[in-house]
């Protein structure tokens, strides 16, 4: 006797989600889903006959070769399905796992891709709705099914983008290639000195209120204020003007420098992006297995 396994253990396994090892001379008796070539789907059904002990597969009803059929079961195993569902498709040709929505017909041949995905996409939209609210198992199988189906229509509608854009895209890609390094240039150049400028400003603003200062010590008589600097910096500006062009305004904001962090997290502790900021924070060490004793970590779901 052979040591061919010839239950359906590993199809019961696989149905709970813990597929066994994979092998081509060993399919696994049970029932499977099969992806065809055209992306259309057809039901599977592996078993040994009882008196010979040879492998029998099916691909719906139709008897497939022992070569071809070890070829196919690496593929198949990846998608084992129930009993039911097997012969729910064999009476009636619909999935019972799958939204009617995925199992639409296609669209005719002649429709533009773009108006074919469009109403495609809608129409599994429409199914969608159906499962923001998930309530079992079923339901939590057939919303998959959409999720799934959605994915790879926008994948496809992704593919058709890229495709129709690129032409426009290298064309751009050109035109950017012409000027952009000049204009690079001359930006670079224009800030550095618009930041010269600043400087420059800043420091007459800071002679200002120096002298300013002073003035005011000495009035008060203060017996220990210095003696009133008198800068010959010029006043701050409010315009500069070149020989030529356009003149740059100049505007004096307060803008912070440097921040007690206990000071500004007693005043701002209750703002919610202080909690964003610091909700992410202790994410990330969490993720890189850090603790965090000011975080409440639950177990959560994160469906790919």
């Amino acid at each position: 006797m052979d040591d061919i396994d010839r239950s359906t253990d590993w199809w019961a396994a696989a149905l709970k989600g813990t597929r066994g090892p994979i092998d081509a001379d060993n399919p696994k008796a049970g029932f499977y889903r099969s992806k065809n070539k055209d992306k259309s789907l057809s039901a599977v059904a592996i078993w040994y006959d009882s008196q010979t002990g040879e492998l029998r597969y099916q691909d719906n009803g139709r008897d497939v070769a022992d070569q071809l059929a070890r070829e196919r079961w690496p593929y198949v195993s990846k998608r084992p399905i129930s009993e039911a569902c097997f012969w729910t498709f064999r009476d009636t040709g619909v999935w019972n796992d799958v939204d009617t929505a995925v199992q639409a017909a296609p669209a005719e041949e002649d429709v533009e891709p773009n108006v074919a995905l469009a109403k495609k996409i809608a129409d599994l939209k429409t199914s969608a709705d159906k499962y923001k609210e998930i309530t079992s198992d079923e339901s939590m199988v057939l919303a998959q099914s959409v999720r799934a189906e959605l994915m790879e229509q926008s994948t496809k509608a992704d593919k058709l983008r890229t495709t129709e854009k690129e032409p426009h895209l290298k064309a751009s890609r050109e035109v950017d290639a012409k000027w952009q390094p000049m204009i690079k240039i001359a930006d670079a150049a224009a800030l550095g000195i618009r930041k010269a400028l600043e400087a420059f400003n800043d420091f007459k603003l800071a002679q200002l209120a120096a002298a300013q200062k002073a003035a005011a010590a000495a009035v008060v008589g203060e017996m220990d204020a210095p003696v009133p600097v008198i800068s010959n910096a010029p006043p701050p500006s409010v315009q500069i003007r070149g020989g030529g062009g356009r003149a740059a305004s100049v505007q004096v904001k307060p803008k912070v420098t440097a921040i007690d962090l206990d000071k500004a997290f007693k005043q701002f502790r209750d703002a919610p992006e202080v909690s964003i900021v610091l909700t992410a924070l202790a994410q990330r060490a969490i993720d890189a297995g850090l603790p965090c004793e000011a975080a409440t970590v639950e177990q959560k779901s994160a469906v790919r």
